[in-house]
């Protein structure tokens, strides 16, 4: 944690960024310059935000543009540096302001986009001023009314500007990707070798096909031959999540995707399965269940899940009873009674069933036809026989009040307090007034 917290600081920034050209520094990265953060200052110094980043504007576009061309699809954030003074205490600290990512392409405008994110930072400086700053009035005693002005952050200067740039990959799955190893001692996932961008295809072809673990499941050689079954007109390989659901509407299958996710438990890391990533909108009775995972390098590939209880049962609980297990929420049961019930009603589905002209038997025993409603429950119509009224009453007693408040403090001030007087009753029968 001291580690991570030392990468966020300046002191760490300043010491590993490397000059581009002048007023553009870019801070060194582990990731091939996929993900870089480029610190930008500027000569002058004006003290309001637009100013400091119009004076940046040629820059800013320049970077931007030359890594869209390098790259393709960024994404690309702004985080603004500033020295603010807190005027009450004379205390300096340096405060940032940050936009939140935004996809550029390379049909993007630019222009429009820098204008986005400098109106973003400008209200947010704003924002942050205007909000530490005002007027209190007080009342104490009952006596004496005053009121307190008080300043809040003043911005001293803008020390610089930091855009960070991402490399936008959309979430898709290719080549062969092993195992970590927590996942696969557990012999619940089948990771099929693929040289290819198929792995989505050919673990499909697994849970249609399958074969015995002993019988060299992994090789793909064990399903060429039923490659042809499956129908991906229009999708391209490798698939990705949002093209799932074409692939289950021309395919009839429903296919649920999860993924790993890194957490530290009893004093060692551990590995948990988390999602669903993408989850059916209609089950059917071919479904497969596939894990997608990824290495080092932001590389994915989808493996099947053949056992879903064995693969989850640890990170839910530690009796080994068998165990019924939701695939959508990954609640689990004790009885296949309650996991259909939990099914059918639960798990962000919605159950509307439409009356039919089947005969139902009413309250008194009778054959009625189910689409024709009538009300029945005559004595939820009845009046109540008796109605009770309560009352209770409590005076304002003064409070004596010692000492005078910290004015450099928020505070409330007691000043009466509530003492039961009287309380009283009225019962209203329905029938007459005895």
């Amino acid at each position: 944690m001291r580690w991570q917290g030392h990468l966020r600081t300046l002191a760490h920034r300043q010491k590993c960024s490397v000059v581009q050209e002048p007023g553009v520094e870019m801070i060194q990265t582990s990731f091939r310059n996929l993900i870089a953060t480029c610190r930008l200052a500027s000569t002058v110094n004006p003290t309001d935000v637009k100013g400091f980043l119009d004076h940046l504007r040629s820059k800013i576009l320049t970077l931007v543009e030359s890594n869209v061309r390098r790259y393709g699809n960024i994404k690309v954030g702004m985080e603004l540096f500033g020295n603010f003074l807190l005027q009450t205490k004379e205390q300096e600290e340096v405060k940032s302001f940050n936009t939140k990512y935004r996809l550029v392409r390379g049909n993007t405008d630019l222009e429009e986009l820098y204008v986005q994110f400098v109106d973003i930072l400008a209200t947010k400086a704003s924002e942050f001023q205007e909000r530490d700053s005002g007027m209190i009035h007080k009342n104490v005693y009952f006596r004496t009314n005053f009121f307190l002005f008080f300043t809040g952050w003043a911005l001293q200067e803008l020390l610089h500007l930091e855009i960070g740039i991402n490399k936008y990959n959309p979430l898709r799955a290719s080549s062969y990707v092993s195992l970590p190893k927590e996942i696969e001692t557990k012999k619940a996932v089948l990771n099929l070798q693929n040289t290819d961008e198929k792995c989505f295809m050919w673990s499909i072809m697994a849970a249609l096909h399958p074969i015995h673990w002993t019988n060299n499941a992994n090789r793909v050689s064990n399903y060429v031959e039923f490659q042809n079954e499956l129908d991906f007109t229009g999708i391209d390989f490798p698939v990705k999540l949002k093209d799932i659901s074409t692939f289950e509407r021309f395919n009839e299958i429903s296919v649920n995707v999860y993924g790993l996710e890194r957490v530290y438990s009893k004093v060692r890391n551990d590995v948990e399965v988390v999602g669903p990533s993408h989850f059916t909108e209609s089950r059917t009775e071919r479904h497969v269940n596939l894990l997608l995972i990824s290495n080092d390098y932001g590389e994915n590939h989808y493996c099947l899940i053949r056992s879903m209880s064995r693969l989850v049962s640890k990170q839910l609980t530690k009796k080994s009873t068998t165990k019924f297990l939701c695939d959508g929420c990954l609640v689990y049961f004790y009885n296949e009674e309650k996991l259909k019930r939990h099914k059918e009603h639960d798990c962000t589905h919605i159950s509307i069933k439409l009356p039919t002209t089947e005969l139902r038997k009413d309250k008194y025993g009778k054959n009625v036809p189910a689409n024709k409603l009538k009300f029945e429950e005559f004595e939820h119509k009845l009046k109540v026989p008796f109605v009770v009224y309560v009352g209770f009453e409590t005076v304002m007693t003064p409070l004596q009040v010692e000492g005078e408040p910290n004015p450099d403090k928020s505070f409330t001030v007691k000043t009466h307090i509530h003492e039961p007087y009287s309380f009283a009753y009225y019962v209203k029968c329905d029938f007459d007034d005895s």
